[in-house]
């Protein structure tokens, strides 16, 4: 969109005669500019359309310009193009910007070689305050925005309307840049920075300009709102800091921070074993009361605001928006807010969709949304999968990957809030435009993407939650069903899966503490039984979950009635991100037959790390099982050898360590040398048909970055190519492993072998689902009889008629993969 108008002023340039004589170019000249002018300058967004029309003009006023030699009326022309550009209403408004940006700093720079130091100034300033209205500046972009308005300050004289021009801007600059600093913004910034913004106003009214008091207030607004949390935070702290010594506040983690146990403590107590917030943390209502008291200003402001507002006899689209977010803010104390939903769907009707995005999702995050106008709620919640999908198509991949990044939550509490409205279709296709899309690097194709190559009568179902339930939503053919589980609020979940005291599964892993790991996996597994029974009682015979949030890290399928449809084999359960990545990667796996060759990679001493001796029999054991005339490599994994196994359209094998991490890029396996990460396995195409991860975590996200990417060492093979891959959510013993591997390996090869069938989901999922079953229900006699069937001696400290495997155990294994379209 940005190219088109830049483009539209190119031709135009080009494509201009030179006029008949001095005298008509100049009368041709002034009146195009006259004319582009009051198209352009006196509005604040210009939609693609009429910015083309506009950039023709420009453009042709250069060229005339240009012609008769004046020099300045080529800068003013080009100025223009600048100012045409900020002003652009395009997906990606920063991209607009920044090109504006840098074309009125050049022009600012060349007015300067020149001498002309007022209009360089002008220019200069315009590219400072265009950076400062970006919505995602970089830090290097508004420290140069200072830097360029610093310097303006020196070219213009004290007291003048234009220097108060650059030192309301300045003030802006340093605003922005102190909610930059790690910490807080620090008390002693805001005075000096509220100074400039009230002596440029002084300056302003001075000369008569009224024209910048919208912006003003705005500007006062934001940088007060600022100053209330740093003064909220401060008083939080110093509170924190008078609580008695004999308050316990003791965790599994060592956590012995004030601050954020007193967020925990007031946002979800159950996460330290507490059944509420203790009466001795200060409220809420009182942290901001004083805040409030220590910021006098703001009183005041709000004051003539309110006057503005009255007088204006009109919204003002930006300011109320403004005001929403400082009202937000401090709801708990004045319970009050201005309507936010003319001003955003006044965006809405400008096409501004990132814009409308940003405070919509700012309108999400807050816990009082249940105080909205139901109807124009609703409204808001419906246009989020139009507006996602405009913004993908329109946007460049790196863009879209900022989006996904800053919104790690936002997405899914959206699609959680129209499932609270009973708005199932629309949460699903916003779930289907949010999950996995920078993972697996989908980006702009992911709108485009149908539901062909997957199995007709398949039911897919996203599972996931928000803070105030869990969430279930079912697309079969063309209808869609959902339900909400209340019971399974955020705060449960979070005590379950991460919570402190006693820790929860993610926790209790990365403590390394395994009684505790199978305990709270244990108790999720039962809290969970009514969704696994909703499921259950709606599915077909076959479907396809795809968890979200906490729930990537669990095997859903297992819970309820679900669980003992599918060990039974009445229900067949696959995983995927999404039903449109599931459809996309279908359609452009390999092409050709499985190729016969089984790569056995063990990596079961390395040093540095515990010693695996039963996987490292593995191998041996797999490789006896193979069919006959089978090419079986057996190797020590290197992060070389795993990644040519795996570009081969045969079956890979890795038995050995692996680690998942908080951030899952850096989800790594343990191999001979280097470990091959995420980000590596992210990095090329794979083939294989089927990979199966001998290796603790190596299904597992933990969802605290990249919160709905569904990304681990599985997933990520799975995202680069290969068909089918088996990994486990958790920490499992080097026995549990090796049982897994010999029953599956041996059940599919006896299929493989005697009924000649591919290799493909399906029959995965069938071995899957049968080496489950057995080891949910083998004796310690039992599995050392398959062992010794397969010619192998593997000892268990336990031998008789008891059972082998605890839930943790058999419940870790995941499989990966959806069915192809076999119709």
């Amino acid at each position: 969109m940005l190219s088109i108008v830049k483009d539209s002023y190119t031709e135009a340039y080009g494509g201009q005669a030179e006029p008949e004589s001095v005298e008509s170019g100049v009368s041709i000249g002034r009146g195009l500019m006259r004319r582009a002018d009051k198209l352009c300058m006196n509005h604040e967004r210009i939609s693609v359309s009429d910015a083309v029309s506009i950039a023709e003009i420009y453009g042709r006023t250069e060229r005339i310009a240009e012609y008769l030699g004046d020099e300045d009326q080529v800068l003013i022309s080009r100025g223009r193009l600048g100012q045409l550009l900020s002003k652009l209403v395009i997906t990606n408004r920063d991209q607009a910007k920044r090109a504006a940006s840098e074309i009125l700093e050049q022009i600012g720079n060349q007015y300067f070689s020149r001498r002309k130091y007022r209009e360089a100034a002008i220019e200069l300033t315009n590219a400072a305050m265009v950076v400062n209205e970006m919505h995602n500046p970089t830090l290097k972009e508004l420290e140069n925005s200072r830097s360029i308005l610093r310097r303006t300050l020196q070219m213009r004289k004290k007291n003048t309307i234009d220097f108060a021009y650059s030192e309301f801007n300045l003030a802006i600059s340093e605003r922005l840049l102190a909610k930059r600093q790690t910490g807080g913004v620090p008390r002693e910034l805001f005075s000096p920075i509220f100074t400039k913004l009230e002596r440029a106003h002084k300056v302003f009214v001075k000369f008569g300009d009224y024209d910048h008091y919208s912006v003003y207030l705005r500007a006062r607004l934001e940088l007060l709102t600022d100053w209330l949390l740093a003064e909220h935070d401060r008083i939080l702290e110093s509170r924190l800091a008078a609580i008695p010594d004999f308050i316990d506040l003791a965790n599994s983690i060592g956590l012995n921070e004030h601050k954020p146990l007193a967020r925990l403590l007031t946002t979800n107590p159950e996460s330290l074993g507490l059944d509420r917030t203790p009466d001795w943390l200060p409220s809420e209502e009182s942290n901001l009361s004083e805040a409030l008291f220590s910021v006098p200003e703001l009183s005041c402001v709000l004051d003539d605001i309110a006057q503005y507002k009255k007088e204006l006899g009109a919204n003002d689209c930006d300011l109320d928006l403004k005001l929403f977010e400082l009202e937000s803010v401090v709801y708990p104390v004045r319970r009050s807010f201005t309507d936010p939903f003319t001003a955003i769907n006044r965006l809405w009707a400008d096409q501004d969709y990132e814009l409308f995005l940003i405070k919509a999702t700012s309108l999400l995050q807050w816990e009082n949304s249940d105080q909205f106008e139901r109807k124009e709620y609703l409204l808001l919640l419906n246009r989020l999968p139009q507006c996602i999908a405009k913004i993908i198509e329109t946007w460049n991949d790196f863009d879209i990957e900022g989006l996904m990044k800053r919104n790690p939550a936002a997405f899914r509490f959206a699609a959680c809030e129209l499932m609270e409205f009973g708005e199932w279709d629309n949460a699903f296709r916003l779930l289907e435009l949010t999950r996995g899309v920078v993972a697996s690097g989908l980006y702009n194709q992911i709108v485009q993407i149908g539901e062909a190559n997957v199995p007709i009568g398949t039911d897919f179902v996203h599972v996931t939650h928000s803070p105030t339930a869990t969430y279930v939503v079912m697309k079969q053919a063309d209808a869609f069903v959902g339900s909400a589980f209340l019971n399974l609020n955020g705060k449960v979940l979070a005590a379950g899966f991460s919570g402190l005291s006693p820790a929860g599964l993610l926790i209790a892993q990365l403590n390394r503490n395994r009684s505790r790991a199978m305990s709270a996996a244990r108790e999720l597994h039962e809290q969970l039984s009514d969704v696994g029974d909703w499921i259950d009682a709606r599915c077909s015979e076959s479907l396809v979950i795809m968890a979200g949030g906490l729930f990537q890290s669990f095997p859903i399928w297992s819970t309820g009635n679900l669980g003992k449809s599918v060990l039974s084999g009445q229900k067949r359960v696959f995983h995927s991100t999404s039903l449109k990545v599931a459809s996309y990667l279908n359609g452009h796996r390999f092409a050709g037959d499985l190729k016969e060759q089984l790569s056995l990679q063990c990596a079961a001493e390395v040093p540095g790390q515990l010693s695996l001796p039963k996987a490292g029999l593995e191998p041996e054991l797999i490789g006896r099982a193979a069919p006959r005339g089978w090419d079986v490599e057996i190797a020590d994994a290197t992060a070389e050898s795993l990644t040519i196994a795996l570009s081969e359209p045969g079956i890979t094998h890795f038995t050995g360590h692996s680690m998942a991490s908080p951030n899952p890029k850096l989800s790594r396996l343990i191999t001979y040398g280097s470990p091959l990460s995420v980000d590596d396995i992210l990095d090329r195409d794979h083939k294989s048909r089927l990979v199966v991860l001998g290796s603790c975590q190596s299904a597992l996200t933990y969802g605290l970055a990249m919160q709905d990417e569904v990304l681990s060492i599985q997933t990520a093979l799975w995202y680069r190519g290969s068909e089918s891959v088996i990994g486990t959510y958790w920490p499992i013993s080097d026995y549990a492993g090796i049982a897994f591997s010999t029953h599956f390996f041996s059940l599919l090869f006896e299929l493989v072998e005697s009924d000649s069938v591919s290799v493909e989901a399906n029959l995965v999922q069938q071995c899957w689902r049968k080496t489950i079953n057995w080891m949910r229900q083998a004796t310690e006699d039992e599995v050392q009889s398959l062992f010794l069937e397969n010619a192998a001696s593997v000892s268990s400290q336990n031998v008789g008629s008891g059972l082998a495997f605890h839930f943790y155990d058999w419940a870790a294994f995941q499989m990966f993969g959806v069915p192809y379209e076999t119709a």
